[in-house]
């Protein structure tokens, strides 16, 4: 039986499938490729945005981070 997330019902495979499933909408639309190892800085960089909206993430101290990736 796959585990639960704290104070759910909910699988933690649900848990992910719905966290990622923004990504993976994004990554299709801009044809990055599933494996991240293919990645190009341009798709990295895009994925660093979008973790920073997904969870709430602080901007400012990882734009320098963002920036080598551009």
């Amino acid at each position: 039986v796959p585990p639960l997330t704290p104070g759910t019902n909910k699988k933690v495979v649900d848990a992910l499938r719905l966290t990622y499933a923004t990504w993976y909408e994004k990554s299709r639309q801009s044809h990055i490729p599933t494996d991240p190892r293919e990645w190009t800085k341009e798709n990295v960089s895009d994925w660093l945005k979008w973790t920073m909206v997904e969870f709430s993430l602080c901007m400012e101290s990882n734009e320098k981070l963002i920036k080598e990736f551009e």
